[in-house]
């Protein structure tokens, strides 16, 4: 219990920093304040980070290689504005599912988009930031909106994974007492809370697709885009250069990881529920139906044909999350990087 309250206690700062945790609804400070701290982290990301990115972008249009370059940062910083809508969005109804349970990128630099003293990352400002006190103000804002970008982006990753972990320690308990149903001493009774059980699980899930559904598929499409600029830009370094510098390769090294992480992250935990959702199945068809009463051992079946059907969480109800989807997008994502070699060609 203590490590679940510790579990809890890290999203709930998470989420709160950057305003999407629930409040009090009978506390009215409180609720300013969430939307007060919602509010300053969507404009500082949309107007530090975002959006001089973009115009940056924009500015760079012709050459692939800063191209590739400039979207390693906005396509993050989208994500993140991303999931703050959709969890905003859905705040009424992920609270039933809420209650019961950097370091300097190494790039390069041009004029276009650097003025003498590169940023932290690749954006274009409307004043001349190349001069002091400008050129530090602004290096201190993208470090703090790279910090609270960050957050946004792994926060509700993490809270997720929190979600989906929280249903599958249920299914754990329900898979229990199916398999020991014999030891109580009222077989009907146990069998219809069992019942009643699965199906509020079952309804946590579908709540949990509707919420996250749109999200995971935009994040499966970012994937497929940041792994393919990845290995675009590791093939053409070598291809230029002949070599590829020990730094700028760690840092594609630990780009690639990051994503890899992440999106193992949702097809991972993804994986675990439709694991244990199988193990109900197995559970009611494993049970010694032999030694019941045949009206009882009828209702097994309809447990049985209910959760032949996995639980899924999917990406714009379309794709489920698994690591065998994981496996196709990599492969996917590896054939795409050879049409971004021949379109530079």
């Amino acid at each position: 219990m203590t490590d679940f309250k510790w579990a809890i206690s890290l999203h709930r700062f998470m989420l709160k920093s950057i305003g999407l945790w629930p409040p009090d609804s009978r506390n009215v400070h409180e609720i300013v304040r969430s939307k007060f701290r919602l509010l300053c982290n969507v404009i500082t990301l949309l107007f530090i980070t975002t959006i001089p990115t973009l115009v940056s972008l924009l500015r760079i249009w012709g050459d692939m290689t800063l191209k590739v370059e400039n979207l390693e940062c906005s396509l993050p910083m989208l994500m993140a504005l991303f999931k703050i809508s959709i969890i905003w969005y859905n705040q009424k109804v992920s609270i039933t599912l809420v209650l019961p349970c950097f370091g300097l990128m190494v790039r390069h630099v041009t004029n276009l988009t650097d003025c003498g003293r590169p940023l932290l990352i690749q954006s274009y400002y409307l004043h001349d930031v190349s001069k002091s006190p400008q050129f530090e103000l602004t290096y201190l804002a993208q470090g703090i909106v790279l910090f609270t970008g960050c957050l946004s982006y792994s926060a509700v990753d993490h809270f997720l994974g929190l979600l989906i972990f929280h249903v599958c320690g249920q299914l754990e308990n329900l898979h229990l007492r199916l398999r020991h149903m014999e030891k109580y001493p009222n077989f009907n009774a146990v069998l219809k809370y069992n019942v009643q059980d699965h199906i509020r699980l079952i309804r946590s899930v579908e709540i949990i697709d509707n919420t996250f559904d749109l999200m995971l598929l935009g994040l499966m499409i970012c994937f497929c885009i940041e792994f393919c600029l990845q290995g675009f830009l590791i093939v053409n370094i070598v291809k230029k250069e002949g070599q590829l510098p020990f730094m700028q390769l760690g840092w594609i090294v630990a780009m690639i990881l990051y994503i890899l992480l992440h999106m193992g992250l949702y097809c991972g935990v993804g994986e675990v529920l439709v694991t244990q959702s199988e193990k109900i199945h197995r559970a009611a068809y494993e049970y010694s139906w032999h030694t019941i009463e045949p009206k009882a051992a009828k209702n097994l079946l309809l447990i049985m044909l209910r959760s032949n059907k996995p639980l899924y969480i999917t990406a714009g109800k379309t794709f489920p999350m698994t690591m065998a989807t994981l496996c196709n997008l990599l492969k996917t994502s590896a054939g795409y990087v050879s049409v971004l070699l021949a379109n530079q060609n």
